[in-house]
């Protein structure tokens, strides 16, 4: 399982040793959810556009790859595809919300924050 280095002493222990009681339940969820709660929505209720933008690409770009080894991960080739698929639309949907971080539209924001947020949470249940 290759995650992103900083989530990587999270998982594994010494020498890349898996940690002993880790379930892949909650690694996902911590991975998936956990990464899109901190900062970006007390950004947008704050109007910090430049901050939670940043905080923004930067949870991303990790989340991008851990999502892909969990996606690989899975065990037939039409769970993949459904995994990808899931993937693939919310980062269409993170788009979206960097967009409207960019106009500074704090109803549309937060709006699309939520919807975020749920896509995140239920892709999280489905590894």
């Amino acid at each position: 399982m290759a995650l992103s280095p900083r989530w990587r002493g999270v998982i594994f222990g010494p020498f890349g040793a898996p940690r002993a009681g880790r379930r892949p339940a909650f690694d996902t969820f911590f991975v998936v959810h956990f990464l899109l709660g901190f900062g970006i929505g007390d950004a947008i209720n704050k109007k910090y556009w430049t901050e939670g933008r940043e905080e923004l690409r930067r949870q991303v770009g990790y989340m991008r790859f851990d999502l892909n080894t969990l996606a690989a991960s899975k065990g037939g080739a039409s769970a993949k595809g459904s995994a990808l698929a899931a993937k693939k639309d919310l980062f269409e949907t993170i788009d979206k919300l960097d967009f409207a971080m960019r106009m500074k539209d704090q109803a549309t924001a937060a709006k699309v924050f939520a919807d975020v947020t749920a896509k995140a949470t239920a892709i999280a249940g489905s590894f």
